[in-house]
């Protein structure tokens, strides 16, 4: 008979294990050669259901450890920079934008500091001696000043620092642009000099964490697999493995 299972792969119809009370357990007996032998449970998992359920038993190490922690133990957590940029290449498509990200510098100021006519001045400017007096200046004068000049940021987190919207930063969000706006007590400048908008691939920097986590899911899933055939494998040879013909007891 041929069952097919969880994973999608045609095999032999797998075993129906019995334990001492009935149940998957820590324990079992099985016959073999006409003598009980006993041996520990490592991973015990039941794919399906009725007839031709599969139970993966971890045979004969007496360890009792779960599969998955076997799994942690064993995988590879090194991933390399080429692997990251590969996979990221691949499958651009998963990466695409629903909001804009930009690199900014971000300053808020008091409306009456005397200090701010010069600030604005020169707070666009990409100049490398306005940039350093704008550093002196902020940090004498700003209340908070803030470089995003090595990190990618979002609408969210760019509207936190903003007394807008989500939207209204989005909307105002441009390359090369610039937003000002006010409240009662203060003045908020921020000089966008990187942009990506939306509908645009993410850049590999700012996604390169999740894909680094997706890469190690892929792994643990890919030795779950290779430990569970290894699992049969042993029980089969072993003769740890009993199988039950359709509706038989």
């Amino acid at each position: 008979m041929i069952t097919q299972v969880a994973t999608g792969e045609p095999v032999r119809a797998w075993p129906r294990v019995e334990t001492d009370d009935g149940r998957p357990g820590s324990t079992r007996r099985e016959a073999n050669g006409g003598n009980g032998h006993e041996f520990g449970v490592g991973v015990n998992r039941a794919i399906g259901a009725g007839d031709g359920a599969r139970l993966v038993d971890r045979a004969g190490t007496g360890a009792g450890e779960p599969a998955c922690r076997n799994a942690d133990a064993r995988i590879d957590t090194v991933i390399s920079g080429e692997e990251t940029a590969a996979y990221y290449q691949d499958n651009k498509a998963l990466f695409i934008l629903d909001d804009p990200l930009c690199k900014a510098r971000f300053i808020k100021m008091g409306r009456q500091s005397p200090y701010l006519p010069i600030i604005k001045t020169i707070y666009r400017s990409n100049g490398m001696e306005d940039i350093a007096q704008l550093e002196r200046l902020c940090e004498s004068s700003a209340e908070v000043y803030k470089t995003y000049s090595n990190t990618w940021i979002g609408v969210s987190e760019l509207a936190q620092d903003l007394p807008l919207g989500k939207d209204e930063v989005r909307k105002a969000l441009r390359p090369d642009g610039y937003i000002e706006t006010t409240d009662s007590l203060y003045t908020y400048l921020v000089n966008i000099y990187e942009f990506i908008p939306a509908g645009h691939p993410a850049p590999l920097e700012y996604k390169e964490s999740n894909i680094k986590q997706i890469i190690l899911s892929k792994r643990k899933q890919s030795l779950l697999k290779d430990l569970e055939t290894e699992v049969l494998k042993e029980g089969w040879n072993r003769q740890m493995i009993k199988i039950y013909k359709k509706n038989e007891d």
